[in-house]
């Protein structure tokens, strides 16, 4: 499949500030370093624990936050050093679907000029065929086309976030980033919103960047995973195989603590211990070590980079772990 994104050494930092006059004391190292490439028609999903960054690497993907360095490379334009005209007309190609879908959507307009707002803003169409746009659209995501005269706060969590589904995809984007837009829906109502994702990914061709710390629905949703640490990408790989094959001890840690129906099945205790260190100071060498049950001088000198294993047999699947080679496949399925 063509190429549609590649990003290459991607940071982000927030600064810290104290005074009267504002001076810059510290940095929030919100993502560090992120490399990573995306194929049209893939959906990558992006997993870890609460404050790993992956709200902010969508967010600055989509260049709501600056980036700090690195490049990203859309579609052969290098998309973080546009200027705010130059990339006015990129902007459409990539949209995004937040958490909250009451906070995205404005109170005040109806359904319709919610829907049809981002195409009178680009300019396209005439009055007539944005309504019968959005007329479409709204049936596209299972809603009525009645709903198009009502108020945002006359739809349940799960009828919102088919809106907002609506709104992203008005422009006809290549690329969505779904910033977890599931995790504030019941359960039922989740894997309803997931088999539309799924449904108009392969209806509209869409690429799918899917944020989430819910391992199960990015491993249901995802062609390939890659799990953050503390802003960094410590493995990504085929959805199959870092289930099956999780090379990290991080990743292996946070499988093991997946519910399970299973009443046979044998629970297994995560080895993962402490709270995820401040991103204002990093640990030096192995973001992870501090918490690793399997770390050794070396960890604390020199930050693993992402490579393969020969052993895994599978292609694409990396890992940042000095010793992923030695602690071997210690999950159980």
């Amino acid at each position: 499949m063509p190429q549609l994104l590649q990003v290459k050494d991607l940071s982000k930092s927030f600064p810290i500030t104290a005074g009267i006059f504002k001076r810059t004391v510290g940095s929030v190292k919100a993502v560090n370093e992120v490399s990573f490439v995306i194929n049209e028609g893939e959906t990558l999903g992006v997993v870890g624990e609460s404050g790993c960054g992956k709200t902010t690497l969508g967010r600055t993907l989509i260049r709501l936050y600056e980036p700090s360095s690195g490049e990203i490379i859309f579609k052969n334009i290098n998309f973080g050093q546009l200027d705010e005209h130059e990339l006015r007309p990129y902007r459409r190609h990539i949209q995004m679907i937040f958490q909250d879908p009451y906070s995205s959507l404005n109170p005040r307009m109806s359904i319709r000029r919610i829907i049809e707002e981002p195409l009178a803003i680009n300019k396209i169409g005439s009055l007539k065929e944005r309504e019968q746009k959005a007329e479409k659209l709204i049936e596209m995501v299972g809603l009525p086309r009645s709903c198009l005269e009502r108020f945002p706060h006359e739809f349940s969590g799960g009828q919102r976030q088919r809106i907002a589904i609506a709104r992203a995809i008005c422009l006809d984007p290549d690329l969505i980033i779904a910033d977890e837009p599931v995790s504030a829906l019941d359960v039922s109502i989740q894997s309803q919103i997931l088999n539309l994702l799924v449904s108009l990914q392969k209806m509209l061709g869409l690429t799918i960047i899917f944020i989430s710390h819910d391992l199960l629905v990015v491993k249901y949703i995802s062609d390939r995973i890659a799990v953050m640490y503390l802003g960094f990408i410590i493995e990504i790989g085929p959805a199959d195989q870092v289930f099956k094959n999780p090379l990290h001890p991080y990743t292996k840690a946070l499988l093991k603590v997946i519910p399970s129906i299973d009443r046979h099945k044998k629970k297994l205790a995560s080895n993962l211990e402490g709270e995820l260190p401040s991103p204002i100071d990093l640990p030096s060498g192995c973001p992870f070590r501090t918490r690793c049950p399997h770390q050794k001088p070396e960890c604390a000198q020199d930050r693993p980079l992402l490579r393969d294993l020969k052993r895994t047999g599978a292609n694409g699947h990396q890992v940042a772990c000095h010793y992923a080679e030695e602690i071997g496949d210690t999950h159980e399925p």
